[in-house]
């Protein structure tokens, strides 16, 4: 597991938000809640939809969080001039949270599951669909399973070691 800031925790939701954009030149907004703003990159072709697929994501400023579910038209002469509509909004869970990886789980209407963004140049990222929403619950299922499963065989004395020859003689090949 990558790095993470203490005030990301991993089991804690934190908001997200993905807006359609008709500015210059069309685009999506990724909106990652961090540090009481949101870390924000343009996605030119929009979230990729299947495991595998990746897309281009430019960094661009912080927007504030009020920008979550805004929807209407920044006036010409402002920063992102243009008409600005929600797509998605939702919660991630951090995964890895380090300088030129992210790694979360989206819980949203239209984006679920783990996505990886990856930086390749300094301001040029690109967003990977990782694993489906589906894969990600069931893999989570079976580690809480597991993890219970574990624990009660924790809870339950341990039988003494055989020791002595009768034991050994379980593991001897015979001539």
């Amino acid at each position: 597991m990558g790095a993470v800031n203490p005030e990301d925790g991993l089991k804690e939701n934190r908001k997200f938000a993905v807006h359609s954009r008709e500015a210059k030149r069309p685009h999506y907004d990724l909106g990652l809640e961090r540090g009481g703003v949101f870390k924000s990159w343009a996605v030119p072709r929009g979230m990729p939809e299947n495991p595998g697929v990746k897309r281009l994501a430019v960094e661009v400023e912080d927007h504030p969080l009020d920008y979550f579910g805004f929807e209407g038209t920044i006036p010409e002469g402002r920063y992102g001039a243009g008409k600005a509509e929600v797509w998605d909004l939702g919660t991630y869970v951090v995964e890895a949270w380090e300088k030129d990886r992210i790694t979360v789980e989206f819980i949203g209407k239209k984006l679920s599951g783990r996505y990886a963004l990856v930086r390749f140049m300094e301001k040029n990222w690109l967003v990977i669909k990782v694993q489906a929403a589906e894969k990600v619950h069931l893999h989570r299922r079976l580690r809480r399973w597991t993890l219970r499963r574990t624990r009660k065989v924790r809870l339950i004395p341990s039988s003494p070691i055989p020791t002595g020859a009768s034991h050994l003689e379980l593991f001897e090949q015979p001539e």
